[in-house]
């Protein structure tokens, strides 16, 4: 009965013991709990479903700047929030008094003990403390984190309004020359509305074959080598006219300083281009007018030295020779048919010596040297009124001081324009003027001919006229040839007087 009796009660302190040894076991989970919780780097409270504060380590008190826990209990919610985060903390409130579901993860702004105003993120769970159902708020302190962010963003502004405000073309490339990023100035050149319709596109959908190929070779270049390139490119668009830029190309790295693409700016320097292209062409033209001056004064010379070789030499041996036909004439007088056949001999010297006078003016009119320009024309002007039936007027202002070279400019080019008269304009009349306005000569041809087309007044194979304008910019004046009213051709050339 006895052993009974001892049985009965060890069974029944048997649940007793299990119910304390999980108390027990309760226990030290909570305070090891517990103990996580203090040494937690997050700041923790436990707080009842109305909000009150049961529990707060030491990093809650360290984030809001309170002694003690009796602190943050006796400091109004409300001083705890900026007015916006305590505005949505009611809302939140609110909807747990409702009963409806609320966020478990949000963040708020907290002012400080000092004032100072902090933003953290928040994770709310319910949770057992104490055997009761409570809830459990961490916070974490992402302030700086935030700023960070907010730098960052700020940043990125900042570089993409700068990009899209410059002119120059900039962009990011991968490193399979696939576009990254474009600016504004860069996605209006390429004809697109939006910059980030170049995502992911080579130059070969935008240029042509020749030109993404070359810059596709040159990009990975720099990929491969890491250097700066900077270049001056054509830039081929097949929908519009080519553009020149100055372009800086430089390898693209990330944090780690592994190259991962390329980054370009381009400047347009299409308007430098054509300005140097222009300069190239004036030196060009220049050094042209001063070749065909060196030539025409070659030629000129050349003229002179032949027409003074046929004067000097030929023409005094052809006068030698009729003088000597003379004196045989006379030795001779009483054979008959000996003097006819030197009479025709002394005929043709005669007509040979005048030829050698009619070459030597053409080549060099003496009279310009030795009367000067007026007596010239007036004496060329007779000849070929005589030769061609055409009438010419003279209108020579005199006593007009004219520089030799350009004496000379005046009778070539009144050479090549009656030349053109009596070939090609059937005019019977021919007037010429010489005259001083100011400071400078005007000299003018017109002809009461048919009048020359605008087609070959601006033909390049017009070679005469081309040769008159050239004369005339070798003395520093202007030439001009048009018809007038709609028939006659007139020839007018300006230059200054103090030509030298």
């Amino acid at each position: 009965m006895k052993e009974l009796f001892e049985k009965d009660i060890t069974e029944r302190k048997q649940p007793e013991a299990q119910r304390e040894a999980a108390i027990e076991a309760l226990r030290r989970a909570e305070e090891n709990f517990r103990r996580t919780l203090d040494d937690s780097p997050l700041g923790v409270r436990i707080v009842s479903a109305e909000g009150e504060t049961i529990y707060a380590n030491r990093a809650i008190l360290d984030i809001y700047g309170y002694d003690s826990i009796e602190e943050i209990r006796t400091t109004p919610i409300k001083n705890r929030y900026t007015p916006e985060s305590y505005a949505e903390f009611q809302i939140r409130y609110d909807k747990r008094r409702q009963g409806e579901e609320s966020p478990s993860e949000y963040e708020i702004c907290i002012v400080k003990k000092n004032g100072e105003v902090r933003r953290l993120q928040v994770f709310r769970k319910e949770v057992l403390w104490n055997n009761e159902r409570q809830y459990q708020v961490l916070y974490h302190d992402i302030t700086e984190h935030k700023r960070a962010e907010e730098t960052l963003a700020q940043e990125q502004y900042l570089m993409r309004t700068l990009m899209d405000n410059l002119p120059d073309h900039i962009y990011f490339k991968d490193h399979a020359s696939r576009i990254i990023r474009i600016n504004k100035a860069m996605s209006q050149f390429l004809g697109l509305n939006d910059s980030k319709q170049a995502f992911g596109k080579t130059d070969f959908d935008f240029f042509t074959e020749e030109h993404a190929r070359q810059t596709y070779e040159d990009e990975q270049t720099i990929i491969r080598t890491g250097q700066m390139l900077s270049i001056e490119e054509k830039r081929i668009h097949p929908d519009r006219p080519d553009t020149w830029v100055s372009t800086i190309k430089l390898p693209l790295r990330d944090k780690e300083g592994n190259i991962i693409g390329t980054f370009g700016i381009s400047r347009d320097i299409t308007d430098r281009k054509s300005e140097e292209e222009e300069l190239e062409l004036r030196i060009s033209l220049e050094q042209l007018h001063q070749l065909t001056q060196y030539r025409e004064e070659i030629i000129e010379n050349e003229r002179m030295a032949i027409s003074r070789e046929l004067h000097d030499s030929l023409g005094q041996a052809l006068t030698a020779v009729k003088i000597d036909l003379g004196t045989i004439i006379q030795n001779v007088s009483d054979r008959e048919e000996v003097v006819l056949k030197i009479n025709k001999v002394s005929a043709l010297v005669s007509d040979t010596i005048k030829t050698v006078q009619r070459l030597t003016a053409k080549l060099r009119p003496p009279l310009i040297d030795d009367l000067g320009l007026e007596a010239a024309i007036e004496l060329y002007t007779k000849e070929f009124a005589q030769r061609n039936r055409v009438e010419v007027f003279l209108d020579l202002e005199p006593g007009i001081a004219i520089s030799p070279d350009a004496s000379l400019t005046i009778f070539r080019i009144m050479q090549e324009s009656l030349t053109n008269i009596a070939r090609h304009s059937g005019a019977t009349r021919v007037n010429i003027g010489l005259s001083k306005t100011g400071d400078n000569i005007n000299f003018r041809i017109s002809d009461n001919g048919i009048g020359l087309s605008e087609d070959k007044i601006k033909s390049k194979k017009s070679f005469g006229i081309m040769s008159m304008k050239e004369r005339a910019a070798s003395v520093g004046g202007t030439f001009d040839i048009y018809r007038e009213d709609n028939c006659c051709t007139v020839v007018n050339l300006i230059f200054p007087l103090n030509h030298k």
